[in-house]
């Protein structure tokens, strides 16, 4: 990590990293001092208050931000009065005196010391350490007495030297893009694990495939003579660097065991420009004539503990977190009904420049139930988000209700909207079956007429209707029929218009009935009677009255009993209700 020496800076300089300094101390404590304002006011939960105070940025959590930072601060003061208190007492009377005399002076005697003991790590940056292994992208063996057979399939990587014309060579690569480009790689090991040997020592060496011109060898069409289908070595048995990267002398050592090679320097550069990394070539480096083979496992080996891998230990440098005061905003803001006793959704679109998650919350409230309420925190789970909450309005229409939404982010900004209101209503038709307006419907009409001397009886039966409507109403139904006087006698009877009748009894067919349920179907056979008299007071037997039509009318009310509001049907008429009376 980079040092900082305070006593090479000026005082202009150590002025400058003090106000830096200082302004992320505040940072911290001011987040620190938000959060514990939203959880003393009920805005945060005891558990998200405690894991925020906890979670660490970047290796620390809050309060060691502020030590962290508090400490650089008084080592910043320090240092700055010493050097004030050095050029008060020494360079300033110069100046005002002898300036020539005093600069030579100056320059010769009085330069800035340099306190050796006294030195602090950068506050800028900080790091952290890690540890990944890799298996091989691909690998394999070249055979020089094969030259043009490729064993990708292989189960080991054979290094076997028997010169002039049989010598075997290894050939291996990973693929390290996992790994961020500004990564300081502090070691890297290549690890191979012996399959079979002849057991004599043997110093075995990793070289780097050639770079330029590219060798970009594939696993299914290396040979000792080409580095793939398409492509040939411009040296058989390979292109590669003659200065082995590692080298390692191989013993027996009475069972087959993991050998190693420090490849730290070509991992760091593969990581750098990934276009570079074709990996190693692995030789012995003395190719004589003697056949002492050593055997490694390939990744194609059926165990897979034994299979080649490459350890990457490295440190990457990080900023301090930039300071986040920057509340999360909001848009598309809706809700889709106004309907009362009808589900609406109520929706919004959060966002954040940061993040929301994952500690970032959402609260609903509104007073649907006629005083403000919250519903519970509900936590992000990505950035942007849409939040939905789904109400079923109160029962009262032509109430206005309001809402509002709050948005806390990672960084404990918080954020709320407006009030949205919304005014409530009736449902579009308060007679509704599946769409279509309802009218009553008279199932089934049984007629049965019975003729005395003086009178009849028509015996009509009316079956109610299947319809929707909001809660705390009652329905009520009754029916109005005709009366001719010219022809009969109606009971109860209005002015009458002689010519063409009146709908003049009104009949009531039940009492108010209160309506439970979103939906109600009533089945209820009513039975009346219509009665006809001879208008003379006499009729003579087998004399046939005039064909008169009786037609039935239904009216079915409902009415809000909070309200006094009456929804009438309107007079439905029932065609095929005309009786026939001779």
């Amino acid at each position: 990590m980079k040092r900082a020496i305070l006593a090479n800076a000026s005082i202009r300089e150590l002025k400058e990293k003090i106000q830096l300094t200082k302004e992320r101390k505040d940072y911290f404590e001011n987040y620190l001092k938000r959060l514990k304002d939203n959880y003393q006011q009920g805005k945060v939960s005891y558990n998200f208050y405690v894991e925020t105070l906890n979670k660490h940025r970047d290796g620390k959590n809050i309060f060691e931000w502020i030590n962290y930072y508090d400490h650089h601060l008084k080592n910043y003061y320090q240092e700055l009065k010493r050097r004030e208190n050095f050029s008060k007492r020494y360079i300033i009377p110069f100046l005002f005196s002898f300036l020539f005399i005093s600069l030579l002076f100056v320059s010769y005697l009085y330069l800035e010391p340099t306190f050796t003991g006294f030195s602090i790590f950068s506050e800028s940056k900080s790091s952290e350490n890690f540890s990944d292994s890799f298996y091989p992208l691909a690998d394999s063996f070249m055979s020089q007495g094969q030259p043009n057979t490729n064993y990708g399939n292989d189960v080991k990587i054979e290094i076997y030297p028997w010169s002039p014309s049989y010598s075997k060579r290894g050939i291996i690569q990973f693929n390290l893009s996992s790994i961020p480009k500004n990564a300081t790689v502090t070691s890297a090991t290549l690890h191979l694990h012996e399959s079979s040997s002849l057991g004599f020592e043997r110093q075995i060496g990793v070289h780097l495939i050639q770079q330029e011109p590219e060798r970009n060898w594939t696993e299914s069409g290396v040979t000792w003579n080409n580095f793939s289908t398409n492509g040939s070595w411009t040296s058989a048995g390979g292109d590669f660097n003659e200065n082995a990267t590692d080298i390692q002398t191989i013993t027996w050592t009475g069972s087959l065991k993991w050998d190693s090679w420090d490849v730290t320097s070509d991992v760091q550069d593969f990581i750098v420009d990934p276009s570079i990394n074709f990996g190693w070539l692995i030789k012995d480096q003395n190719e004589d004539n003697s056949q002492r083979y050593w055997y490694f496992h390939s990744k194609e080996a059926s165990n897979s503990n034994l299979k080649p891998y490459l350890e990457v230990n490295y440190t990457l440098e990080s900023e301090p977190p930039e300071p986040d005061n920057i509340s999360p905003s909001y848009s598309n803001t809706s809700h889709n009904n106004t309907a009362i006793n009808e589900l609406t959704l109520f929706s919004i679109k959060w966002n954040d420049e940061t993040s929301l998650h994952p500690n970032g919350q959402w609260i609903f409230s509104t007073n649907n139930s006629g005083t403000w309420e919250n519903d519970s925190a509900v936590n992000f789970t990505e950035t942007p988000e849409w939040a939905n909450v789904t109400k079923t309005l109160t029962y009262s229409f032509n109430r206005t209700i309001g809402y509002r939404w709050y948005a806390s982010d990672d960084a404990g900004n918080w954020n709320q909207t407006e009030i949205f209101t919304l005014t409530t209503t009736k449902p579009l038709s308060t007679f509704i079956i599946d769409g279509l307006e309802a009218k009553p419907i008279i199932a089934e009409v049984n007629q049965s007429h019975i003729k005395f001397y003086n009178e009849d009886y028509l015996n009509l039966t009316i079956r109610h209707i299947d319809f929707f409507v909001p809660k705390e109403l009652q329905y009520h139904m009754s029916y109005l029929t005709p009366c001719n006087p010219s022809l009969m006698v109606c009971q109860d009877a209005l002015a009458p218009d002689p010519i063409y009748g009146q709908w003049d009894l009104f009949h009531i067919l039940n009492d108010w009935t209160n309506i439970e349920g979103d939906r109600f179907y009533i089945e209820t056979d009513y039975i009346f009677n219509h009665e006809v008299d001879d208008p003379n007071g006499t009729i003579p037997e087998g004399f046939n009255w005039k064909r008169i039509n009786q037609e039935i009318r239904i009216n079915y009310t409902l009415e809000n009993t909070g309200l006094n509001e009456f929804l009438e049907s309107g007079i439905q008429v029932d065609e095929n209700s005309s009786i026939n009376i001779t």
